[in-house]
C-alpha cells in the first residue's frame, strides 16, 4: 500500500466521537459589574488523532485556530472565557467548537443565559 493511501486510511480510521460542554459562572450568583463565564469542552477521540479547531461565539469573536493532538483514544478538556458586563444585552450567548482540519466539522452550540441585563 502506498504511503499516501496509508495516511488517508489512518486519518479516516480515527475521529472525534464526542464534545461535551460544561459552564461555570464567576460569581455563581448576583449581578456585579462583570460576570465571567467559562465554557469547558471535553473532547473525546476513538484513537490517535490530530486536528485543528477554533472556538466560535455568538458575538463573532473566535479564538483563532489551534491544534490538539491525541496520542491514543481518550479525552482532553479545553476552555474559553467570556466576560459579560452589567447592562449588556440579556440575550442568550453561545459558543461552539469548529474543526477546520483534517475534515471540517461544526459541533453543537452550547447556549447560556445572561441573567443580568
Amino acid at each position: 500500500m502506498e504511503l499516501v493511501q496509508r495516511a488517508i486510511l489512518f486519518m479516516c480510521k480515527y475521529e472525534i466521537t464526542s464534545v461535551i460542554y460544561k459552564l461555570t459562572r464567576d460569581p455563581e450568583s448576583g449581578c456585579p459589574t462583570n460576570v465571567l463565564y467559562t465554557v469547558y469542552a471535553t473532547i473525546t477521540t476513538n484513537g490517535p488523532f490530530q486536528f485543528a479547531y477554533y472556538w466560535d461565539q455568538k458575538d463573532g469573536n473566535h479564538s483563532g485556530v489551534k491544534t490538539m493532538i491525541f496520542d491514543a483514544a481518550g479525552s482532553q478538556t479545553i476552555s474559553r472565557t467570556w466576560m459579560v458586563g452589567k447592562g449588556d444585552s440579556p440575550n442568550p450567548r453561545w459558543m461552539q467548537i469548529i474543526v477546520t482540519a483534517p475534515v471540517p466539522k461544526e459541533f453543537d452550540r452550547f447556549s447560556f443565559p445572561n441573567n443580568c441585563p
